[in-house]
């Protein structure tokens, strides 16, 4: 099972990466990122980390994968503890097209490539 922790829920993502998601992991759970103030302390981020692995254990979901990407120290607290419990991790890997409209505007879109562990 996939736990994407992420600020992009599944029923957003494209065809092709929920397809990926159910053929390599079985399916997919979504839980909300959570907020985390850019003023917090490290301290406050650390204590935040610890109290969302708690809640992702506490979930007993089996075959546990998790999707991680968002606010980057508090996913580096995250994905250590992870590691340390052995719980395989993964983030999204795209494709940027780029592009310019015709007023000079840089357009870009992102196509799913595949999921990559952290470790």
């Amino acid at each position: 099972m996939l736990l994407n922790l992420t600020n992009h829920p599944s029923s957003g993502w494209s065809q092709a990466q929920k397809d990926a998601a159910i053929k390599q992991f079985g399916g997919i759970v979504d839980m909300p990122f959570p907020e985390i103030n850019p003023d917090a302390s490290l301290e406050e981020v650390q204590s935040l980390a610890q109290e969302t692995f708690k809640k992702i254990k506490g979930m007993k979901l089996s075959n546990l994968s998790v999707h991680v990407m968002g606010e980057f120290t508090f996913c580096y607290r995250l994905l250590h503890l992870f590691e340390k419990e052995g719980i395989a991790s993964y983030s999204s890997t795209s494709k940027r097209i780029s592009s310019t409209n015709s007023k000079g505007e840089r357009l870009s879109q992102f196509v799913f490539q595949k999921f990559r562990p952290y470790f």
